[in-house]
C-alpha cells in the first residue's frame, strides 16, 4: 500500500465515497453533498496550508483517504481534526489502520512539525473506527459527552 497527497484527479472518487450511505451515517455532517459544493470544497482543500488530504492505494486502486484540518483557535498551537474514509468495497479488509498510520507519517513529514495534537471525532456506534484509533495510540476524552461523538486525541510528543 502507498499513500500520497490527494490531487485533482481524486476529486470524483472522494466525492463518491463521501456520499456513500454508511460514510454519511458515520460523519459529523450526514447530509448528502452536491457535486458543485464538493468541487469548491476540494479545490479549497488542495490550496490550503491548514488542511491536508492524503489518499492511499494498492496497485493504482484507490482505497481510502485521511484528512487533517487545523483547529483554530485551539488550546494547542498545532491541533488538527483527523478523519478517515474508505472506498466502500475495501471496508472490513483490515486496511484502515495502515491507511491511518501511513497518512499520519505523510502529514508529519510534510508539515515538519516538532509536535502536534490530532483529534478524531468518532460516533459511539462506530466501534471499528474507535478500535483502529485506539490501536495506534489515540486516547479517548471521556469528559466530552457531546451527543453521540467520542473525542480521541493523539499527542505526537507523548506517543
Amino acid at each position: 500500500m502507498k499513500t500520497r497527497k490527494a490531487n485533482i484527479r481524486d476529486l470524483l472518487i472522494i466525492y463518491l465515497w463521501k456520499n456513500d450511505k454508511l460514510s454519511r451515517e458515520m460523519s459529523r455532517n450526514n447530509k448528502e453533498v452536491h457535486l458543485l459544493e464538493h468541487i469548491m470544497w476540494f479545490l479549497k482543500i488542495l490550496k490550503s496550508k491548514n488542511n491536508f488530504l492524503y489518499l492511499s492505494y494498492i496497485n493504482n486502486e484507490k482505497i481510502g483517504n485521511v484528512r487533517f484540518d487545523r483547529i483554530e483557535p485551539s488550546i494547542k498551537k498545532n491541533a488538527y481534526f483527523v478523519s478517515i474514509n474508505l472506498n466502500p468495497k475495501f471496508r472490513g479488509k483490515q486496511l484502515s489502520k495502515t491507511i491511518l498510520c501511513n497518512s499520519i507519517q505523510e502529514f508529519s513529514e510534510e508539515t515538519k512539525l516538532q509536535s502536534y495534537l490530532l483529534i478524531a471525532e468518532i460516533r459511539k456506534v462506530n466501534q471499528a473506527s474507535q478500535k483502529i484509533f485506539r490501536s495506534i495510540g489515540f486516547k479517548v476524552d471521556t469528559s466530552d459527552t457531546t451527543f453521540d461523538v467520542l473525542h480521541y486525541y493523539y499527542d505526537s510528543v507523548n506517543n
